[in-house]
């Protein structure tokens, strides 16, 4: 990534067209990579030292030491809404660490997965670190196989199939799941004016959902009858066609506040992956 960047103006411009081609949003993506970098490199001696530890006396005259040592191969899933931090953020601490890793980015953001494909390879091994791209039956394929450590980023439903697959071999396996917070929100339509102005559906003021696979999904749960009965906002679709970076609909969705929906509705028990707010009304706090 310092490399990429280059030793002068810092040129991620390849990384903004990417993902304007797939999300039609600069995510400050570049940031959260080099902030994390950054804190390899100043911490990576430390990490790796050699440390001392106590042993029981039964063992007296030895001495215990922690040695640090890599995993070996590291299989790497990551996710579509964060297509180039989700995918290199790992990365960095499984090759710092001296592992090897193959990388399979999202098929979801296409732009940002040959980008990754064409760019590690100019900077590193492929012995080192090998970026496969395909479709999800592809990273299917390649949790079969046999690793010695599995990165997966995605969702729950996913994340079942992954942990249940790495069972075969005993495959240690980090999953960075979906999940969901509650907060406490006051006057949403005056914040929603002031983000995205009087006109929310303007392609400047939000990104597109991704495919038309998700599209489609949040329609048919915008046009649920019990979903519908509680939209207070928002709600309207989009799928207009646009010319840059690329010929595609652009497929946005006001940003939609619901007010007491049913706490058992799906959106209520996993992420949205899409620009609706479920609001539960709280009596106490």
């Amino acid at each position: 990534m310092i490399n990429y960047g280059g030793s002068g103006g810092m040129d991620f411009s390849g990384i903004d067209v990417a993902l304007l081609t797939d999300l039609f949003l600069i995510i400050l993506q570049v940031g959260i990579l080099v902030k994390s970098l950054n804190l390899t490199l100043s911490n990576l001696d430390q990490w790796m030292a050699t440390t001392k530890t106590r042993l029981p006396l039964v063992f007296f005259p030895a001495t215990g030491k922690v040695l640090p040592e890599p995993l070996g191969i590291v299989l790497m899933l990551s996710s579509w809404n964060y297509p180039i931090s989700l995918a290199l953020d790992p990365l960095i601490g499984a090759i710092a660490i001296e592992n090897t890793v193959v990388l399979k980015p999202s098929e979801l953001a296409p732009a940002c997965s040959a980008l990754i494909a064409n760019m590690i390879p100019s900077y590193m091994d492929d012995k080192a670190v090998m970026v496969v791209k395909g479709e999800a039956s592809v990273g299917k394929q390649l949790l079969y196989q046999k690793w010695d450590k599995i990165f997966f980023t995605g969702s729950p439903r996913v994340g079942r199939i992954v942990m249940s697959t790495a069972v075969k071999h005993l495959t240690p396996v980090t999953l960075e799941l979906g999940g969901k917070c509650p907060v406490i929100i006051e006057l949403i339509k005056k914040t929603i004016k002031r983000f995205h102005g009087d006109n929310p559906k303007e392609p400047k003021n939000i990104a597109r959902i991704v495919n038309k696979q998700h599209f489609e999904r949040l329609s048919s749960l915008l046009q649920d009858p019990v979903v519908t009965a509680s939209i207070v906002h928002g709600g309207s679709l989009n799928e207009e066609k646009i010319i840059f970076p690329s010929s595609f609909p652009l497929r946005t969705i006001d940003p939609t506040i619901l007010l007491d929906p049913r706490l058992d509705a799906e959106f209520m028990t996993e992420e949205i992956f899409g620009p609706l707010l479920p609001n539960s009304i709280a009596r106490l706090v």
